[in-house]
């Protein structure tokens, strides 16, 4: 082999994303980071479409080794699988995780008037706390008979 040609070597992941729970209105981070040459790129996905861009919700940065996915006020829609795939010209490898979000909202209508808010907490001590308030607003109405 000649003495300056360096090998092709496919992406190895070094750090996989890790599943994980955090609570509403937070903000993760996930890394993941691989060694390879040529140097890799990262793209990251969410439930299966690919992040573009950043916004105000997430930002993307990567370099040669690692990427970072940050994902701003986690609410109910941001829970989901991530999945973060590295490749160059020898080939590619993934990793993937879950992320759950705790104490969120949801607020069903019943009919007008009424309402039930529904408050969850994935994976709290190995259970799934679901707590229920029911809303409701009584008219009175008077009528005065002549």
């Amino acid at each position: 082999m000649h003495p300056h040609v360096q090998p092709a070597v496919k992406p190895v992941i070094l750090i996989s994303l890790a599943n994980t729970t955090r609570s509403r209105g937070n903000t993760h981070v996930f890394v993941c980071a691989a060694a390879a040459d040529p140097q890799p790129v990262f793209v990251f996905r969410f439930n299966g479409e690919r992040i573009t861009s950043n916004s105000s919700k997430h930002t993307t940065i990567t370099n040669s080794t690692h990427g970072t996915l940050t994902v701003f006020d986690l609410q109910g829609s941001d829970e989901g699988t991530y999945n973060c795939s590295i490749s160059n010209r020898f080939g590619g490898v993934s990793t993937t995780a879950v992320l759950s979000v705790q104490g969120v909202f949801e607020r069903l209508h019943l009919y007008p008037g009424c309402y039930i808010h529904l408050h969850w907490f994935s994976q709290f001590y190995m259970y799934t706390y679901i707590i229920v308030y029911i809303y409701c607003t009584i008219l009175f109405v008077i009528v005065q008979l002549i």
